[in-house]
């Protein structure tokens, strides 16, 4: 329904203008000059926010897992593609896969969440398996007892669902599956998997420094040095929902969030645990979140970080 004031300065333009041909359609005459002007909702059109600058800092893009042999390698591959639905085989070669839930070049600068194709978005953190001929052998293991190391204790995926008889039956393990699961890659990282929602399903990976004054370090400095920002950690259910399904971190460890492309907090992250987490489950406030007896690992010392197309060992990233 038109105003009483366009309704009167629609009269007006008929009135003064050359005779209407049939071939005028309602959709020029309503996109009259000044029809428009007379519409508050249009006369005055929504400023286009810039989007802001990317960050100078080089941005966490992906983690590096070493499987150090073709068999092993060839398991791991198998086993994340047919456990996550979701997520995408980005490149493959022999000794290297790539993956993603979702594009990883830089989004479209058109994208718009939520109107946009999905095959717009982009910048999502990738996931590498790689096994080096000259370097066959696997860290070993770390667990409680081990002498401080620094470790990657595991690599967070958040999904809407996942297969997890998948990850038996390509040689992986799952040590706990009590509202989440903990699982072991053939190669023997270690993968929390949460039933719930994110914005990349790979949000973060955790790792644990090898002394208090290496979490400290880590955590000052890491900031100062990459994209990364201090932040609360991700929801991946609603915050009312039962912890059992996806536990917070230990009330002493420092969250440091990624930065997305348009340089907002929400990326790729580092969750730093501290140097006494020992993958028990007694270091997350709940005795029901223990691992099995005997599986009480907190990672491996071999992985590796990518930062904006750079390599770095766990080892230098936190020193």
């Amino acid at each position: 329904m038109l105003d009483l004031l366009s309704l009167l300065l629609l009269c007006s333009l008929l009135s003064t203008a050359a005779p209407l041909s049939l071939g005028v359609s309602r959709r020029a005459l309503l996109s009259s000059p000044l029809l428009l002007a007379s519409d508050p909702l249009v006369s005055s059109p929504a400023p286009v926010r810039a989007p802001p600058p990317p960050p100078s800092l080089p941005r966490l893009t992906a983690i590096i897992l070493p499987t150090y042999n073709p068999s092993t390698h060839a398991s791991c591959v198998s086993l994340l593609s047919s456990a996550f639905p979701s997520i995408s085989l980005l490149s493959s070669t022999p000794s290297s896969a790539t993956f993603a839930f979702g594009p990883a070049d830089a989004p479209d600068p058109s994208f718009l969440p939520g109107v946009s194709s999905p095959s717009l978005d982009g910048g999502h953190a990738r996931l590498t398996l790689r096994h080096d001929p000259d370097r066959p052998l696997p860290a070993p293991a770390l667990d409680a007892e081990s002498p401080p190391q620094t470790a990657l204790a595991y690599v967070q995926i958040a999904v809407p669902s996942f297969r997890a008889s998948q990850i038996v039956k390509f040689g992986g393990e799952v040590l706990s599956s009590y509202g989440y699961v903990n699982a072991l890659l053939p190669s023997g990282q270690q993968l929390r998997v949460v039933v719930g929602d994110s914005p990349d399903p790979l949000p973060y990976v955790a790792l644990r420094p090898a002394t208090a004054a290496a979490f400290e370090r880590a955590r000052a400095s890491l900031p100062e040095r990459y994209a990364l920002v201090p932040s609360p950690p991700p929801l991946f259910r609603p915050p009312a929902s039962d912890p059992s399904f996806s536990p917070p971190p230990p009330p002493s460890s420092a969250y440091l969030s990624g930065l997305l492309p348009a340089g907002s907090p929400g990326g790729f992250g580092v969750l730093l645990l501290p140097p006494g987490y020992r993958g028990d489950g007694s270091d997350e406030g709940r005795g029901r979140f223990a691992l099995p007896r005997g599986r009480r690992g907190v990672g491996r010392s071999d992985a590796r970080l990518e930062w904006g197309g750079g390599e770095e060992a766990i080892e230098d990233a936190l020193k």
